[in-house]
Formats: C-alpha cells, sequence, structure tokens
C-alpha cells in the first residue's frame, strides 16, 4: 500500500489485525519463545511492517514510536495478554494490564523522543473515537519526514538549517517556530482559542472532530507548501526531490 491516498488508516489497521491474528494462533502453547530474541525478533519485524502501513510512516522511523502512533501494542505484550486469558483472567483485567506495561516500556524507551513528547500517555492516543493518521500527519509525530534534520541525520541535506529561517529545522521549529509558518499557525489557534505547544497539541485533537481537523489540515498545509514555495536558499525543486526520494526508502 502506498504511503499517499488509497486506504485509510482504520482500514489497513483492520488488515494488520488479520495478520496479527494469524501471529497469535495457539499463543499459550508457544508464548515460552517470547523470551528467544530471534524468534521475537521474527515476529516483530512482520508486526513493524504492518504498523507503518497503517500510519503511512517512513521505513526508518523507530519500531516504538510507530506502534504508538499506530495503535499495534508490541507482540511480546500481545503474547502475554493472551496467556493471562488463556489462564483465566478477563478481557478487560488483560488489556488493562498490557496498556500498563506498554506504557512503562514507552517511558524507558531509549528511541523516539519526539513521538514521546507528544504522546506521553498511550491510552488517550488509542481510545480515541475518531481521527486517521495520514502520511503527513506520521511525519510530525515521528519527525521523520522533511526536516532539516531528518534529512541531515540521513544524509539527504549537507545540514540541519530551515530552509526559510536557517534555524535547525527540527519538526519543533517547523510546526511550532519557523517565521515562515507562524501566520498559518496563528489561524489553527484562532480557530481553537489556544496557544499550540508541543505538550498540547495532541490533547487538543483529541478535543473533538473538528480540533483534529483543524490541526491535520494546518501540519498537512505547512509540509505540502514546503515543497510548494521557494523560501529560503535550497528551493522548491530541491525540496520535491529530497522528499521523493525517502519516499522511495
Amino acid at each position: 500500500m502506498h504511503n499517499k491516498g488509497g486506504l485509510k488508516s482504520s482500514k489497513r489497521r483492520l488488515l494488520e489485525v488479520v495478520a496479527q491474528s494469524i501471529m497469535l494462533y495457539a499463543t499459550p502453547i508457544w508464548e515460552h519463545a517470547m523470551t528467544i530474541l530471534s524468534y521475537r525478533k521474527a515476529l516483530e519485524t512482520v508486526q513493524r511492517r504492518g504498523a507503518i502501513r497503517i500510519c503511512s510512516a517512513y521505513r526508518t522511523i523507530y519500531r516504538d514510536a510507530v506502534q504508538v502512533i499506530a495503535g499495534v501494542p508490541a507482540i511480546e505484550l500481545l503474547v502475554l495478554e493472551r496467556g493471562e486469558r488463556q489462564r483465566g483472567a478477563t478481557k478487560a483485567d488483560a488489556r488493562a494490564r498490557l496498556l500498563q506495561k506498554w506504557q512503562d516500556k514507552w517511558h524507558r524507551s531509549e528511541k523516539g523522543a519526539w513521538t514521546r513528547r507528544l504522546i506521553p500517555q498511550i491510552e488517550p492516543w488509542l481510545s480515541r473515537k475518531h481521527g486517521e493518521t495520514t502520511f503527513h500527519l506520521s511525519q510530525a509525530l515521528s519527525g521523520h519526514g522533511c526536516f532539516g534534520k531528518y534529512l541531515h541525520f540521513i544524509a539527504k541535506k549537507e545540514d540541519e538549517r530551515c530552509w526559510y529561517c536557517e534555524e535547525d529545522d527540527s519538526p519543533e521549529h517547523t510546526l511550532f517556530r519557523c517565521c515562515r509558518w507562524v501566520g498559518r499557525k496563528h489561524r489553527a489557534e484562532a480557530e481553537l482559542r489556544v496557544l499550540l505547544e508541543p505538550e498540547n497539541i495532541i490533547g487538543e485533537m483529541l478535543r473533538s472532530v473538528d480540533s483534529w481537523n483543524v490541526l491535520e489540515a494546518y501540519i498537512t498545509e505547512v509540509l505540502l507548501s514546503r515543497k510548494k514555495t521557494s523560501g529560503g536558499c535550497r528551493g522548491p525543486t530541491r525540496i520535491v526531490a529530497v522528499e521523493a526520494s525517502i519516499n522511495m526508502m
């Protein structure tokens, strides 16, 4: 499935659930295999690929981060949950313990710091009743996308500087600080009647369908506009070429 276009994330998740059910077949018999690293990694590889497809993210995204964004618990936690239910635990209790273990694992993770700053608590994100994760939204949530810092990290850009103001171009800079987009950010803030910061943007998105749509439109417009305006010294052609190249990775 392509990153742009095609099925919505909710439909992609349905396909992932089917694959996940196959992986978890007869779990109580083989759950001890999750203690063996090579076996666990084999399943993690398949699961990570599905999570990337759910949220239309770049393949370089960290596993812990993409699982949170896509709403896919780690396979070893799902195996433990199935085992607990087989041994008599209720579905609600087993799921509550899974979420707690996942949250603890997320707090301890050494990867995905930007995603963890935006989504520190997993449960509210998972239990939302609205909102699809898209190609551009996943870039904003993961930091893996058309940002100078990321492009420099994967050797697609000579430095981390912003195309428009020469500051270090992180996701925080692009979406919250860059002078090029401050007017558009203020319009979103006026609609929501709140000052947007990394610590509250997800809470605002989860507040209502309208809030989600306002912020998704803002993020999408900013990331799309980076390809269409010359702004800084690099120019639009280079931006399009760079994003096209990393999208093919």
